[in-house]
């Protein structure tokens, strides 16, 4: 251990949620389907379930190496594509789906929750048509004061270029 000192660096993850459709290009419902034929290829960036079962949603664990966090997303992304295609099923990567739906809500007790906050007309709507892509940031540590809730003054903190580097990034 001695004078070596671990320096926290910030955070990327990637996070994607994508609508299912059938050959004919119908939604399709089958989330659970492709969620376990992916779950059994153990992919190395996971597969879950969202909020409809028109949906699944790729999320990448968070990661200080940007370039290397983005081509894992991208070979699950592949390996995902392909295993969809097996079973006769297409991904839909844009914001919004043009065609006409009704999303097929799951009934768990979180998803239940949000539709009580939001209303379950405005949440079923939103949530089961509005798809995209997230890029989580978490700041280096030491730059952000918890008890004030804003960036520290960092004047002569070690940590000054490296918050300046990724801001000009």
């Amino acid at each position: 251990m001695g004078n070596e000192r671990s320096i926290k660096k910030h955070l990327v993850g990637f996070e994607t949620e994508l609508l299912l459709l059938e050959e004919n290009g119908t939604v399709s419902s089958r989330a659970d389907e492709l969620i376990d034929k992916v779950h059994a290829a153990n992919l190395k960036i996971p597969v879950h379930k969202d909020y409809t079962k028109n949906m699944i949603e790729l999320s990448s664990v968070a990661n200080s190496q940007v370039r290397k966090g983005a081509h894992l997303w991208l070979e699950t992304m592949e390996k995902v594509i392909d295993i969809a295609k097996g079973i006769g099923l297409r991904l839909y990567p844009f914001g919004t789906y043009l065609g006409k739906h009704m999303p097929t809500p799951r009934s768990d007790e979180y998803y239940r929750m949000c539709e009580d906050v939001m209303g379950p007309e405005k949440y079923v709507y939103n949530t089961g048509h509005v798809l995209g892509f997230h890029f989580p940031y978490n700041l280096p540590y030491g730059t952000f004061s918890q008890k004030t809730q804003t960036l520290r003054q960092l004047f002569r903190s070690h940590y000054r270029s490296e918050f300046i580097n990724l801001y000009n990034m």
